[in-house]
């Protein structure tokens, strides 16, 4: 195996949050086959991406209704770069 270059690990991590940004619940599976990265190189690159910053989330965003009996969520995952 060859070393990888901070370009190339810079893709990856794009690659997995394109994925993630698409369908938040995608198991690491699901992502290694849509992006063709191993297993556990996404699990390795997720678990980067979280320790560093650069993935945040998921949280809960609530946006609040005219009335008060209903609410909005959405989850959200930021990618800082």
């Amino acid at each position: 195996m060859g070393k990888i270059t901070q370009t190339q690990r810079r893709k990856g991590h794009y690659q997995i949050y394109e994925q993630i940004y698409e369908s938040p619940v995608q198991s690491i599976s699901d992502i290694s086959q849509n992006t063709g990265i191993s297993r556990n190189t996404v699990a390795k690159y997720l678990q980067e991406m979280y320790t560093n910053g650069i993935l945040v989330g998921p949280y809960i965003e609530m946006k609040p209704a005219k009335t008060h009996s209903a609410k909005l969520i959405n989850f959200k995952f930021f990618f800082s770069s």
